[in-house]
């Protein structure tokens, strides 16, 4: 099963369900849901950067203006 947090009215949506689920705001469920949200997205975050900063400092040694990283031994 699938479901997914709407991030401005916090509203769940459900796979198998029309209308989304509304959960009040103090709801543990909904906060524990939030939890996960705010983690899978930062972890996102994270790996995108990683990449944007490893293939800049590719381009950049490949156009010289770096020199290439020293191997470890």
């Amino acid at each position: 099963m699938v479901i997914s947090l709407a991030k401005r009215e916090e509203e769940v949506h459900i796979q198998a369900r029309k209308a989304p689920v509304r959960l009040p705001r103090n709801n543990e469920a909904l906060r524990i849901l939030q939890q996960m949200r705010d983690e899978a997205h930062r972890f996102a975050q994270h790996y995108h950067h990683t990449l944007r900063r490893r293939r800049t400092l590719e381009e950049e040694t490949r156009e010289g203006r770096r020199p290439p990283p020293r191997r470890r031994r």
